[in-house]
């Protein structure tokens, strides 16, 4: 006797290959998907935090039971687009997550990477060959 699911699955199969006409087509479109594929989009509720004040100009969004990782977009809607000065805001609204499939999130972590290589300027010069100059400023009253 066949499981529900075992059945589900072949007659799923049977019709893909029916459609397509072989099975080989059947598996390079599995694995198309498993690494290029389709990504999930999932909506979330999201709290919105922004502040405008003289010693803080931010904005923070967090999603609620859900963690962004590397790749996934996010499209936060009806987000407040002003704030008078001085003012702090906390606002209810909800997002949209598109999460990355395996290969864009490998990609990602991978460009991360060597973007941040390019920050490191590493330089060996002796000691002795290091010159300090002093900064001149100029004292209230003299040109």
């Amino acid at each position: 006797m066949m499981h529900a699911r075992t059945a589900e699955t072949l007659n799923l199969s049977a019709r893909e290959t029916v459609r397509s006409g072989t099975s080989a087509a059947v598996t390079e479109r599995a694995m198309k998907n498993l690494w290029i594929g389709t990504r999930e989009t999932i909506e979330v509720p999201c709290n919105i935090e922004i502040e405008q004040t003289r010693d803080t100009l931010h904005a923070h969004v967090s999603l609620e039971g859900l963690e962004v990782e590397h790749g996934d977009e996010v499209q936060v809607h009806e987000a407040p687009s002003h704030i008078e000065f001085g003012a702090r805001s906390l606002t209810a609204s909800r997002a949209t997550v598109w999460r990355a499939t395996p290969l864009q999130r490998a990609l990602t972590r991978l460009k991360s990477y060597l973007q941040l290589t390019e920050l490191y300027e590493v330089g060996f010069q002796p000691k002795d060959e290091i010159v300090i100059t002093p900064i001149k400023r100029n004292q209230e009253g003299q040109s």
